[in-house]
């Protein structure tokens, strides 16, 4: 298949499936709403750290905070998409906004704690999401992971090396 048709066909399942992997990812049995739920936001250069960050701070409010925090990460989504192939990576980003999308959805309406990993470049939407956190009276962190650009680079080639996952 061409890169075109690759492209279309991971937008297509995206838009036909979005939903059902969102309910998956929220699933109210395994992540309960919250009382008070908080929205946190991942922001750096690939190769970072912030998915090892946010797993960590997951880890701490679970047994700090004796709630359950979803996980929102467009590259763990990316693998269920038919197709995906790790060095095709870049054909998938569409798709992969539109269910990231869908669970940042359910998470707001349902109440639940949630980190959304990603690398927030791109502004507007980044700022968005955050609104409409703070207009649902939820507090929103943001943390911004900085590792010096030569250093991320190896660590994003080491990633595609044992992963097969080009960024």
């Amino acid at each position: 298949m061409a890169d075109d048709e690759v492209r279309a066909a991971a937008i297509e399942f995206a838009k036909r499936n979005k939903m059902r992997i969102a309910r998956e990812l929220t699933d109210l049995k395994t992540f309960t709403l919250s009382e008070h739920p908080i929205s946190v936001f991942m922001a750096g250069s690939p190769g970072a750290g912030k998915t090892e960050y946010s797993k960590s701070l997951i880890s701490l409010l679970e047994e700090e905070g004796g709630r359950r925090v979803i996980r929102i990460d467009g590259d763990e989504v990316r693998s269920l998409i038919p197709g995906y192939t790790g060095k095709n990576s870049h054909l998938f980003q569409g798709a992969i906004s539109l269910i990231v999308e869908k669970v940042h959805d359910l998470a707001l309406h349902q109440n639940q704690n949630f980190v959304l990993d990603g690398t927030s470049s791109r502004y507007e939407k980044a700022v968005d999401n955050i609104n409409r956190s703070l207009k649902k009276n939820r507090p929103a962190f943001v943390f911004y992971v900085y590792q010096r650009p030569e250093l991320a680079w190896k660590f994003t080639q080491a990633r595609e090396t044992v992963d097969g996952r080009s960024v």
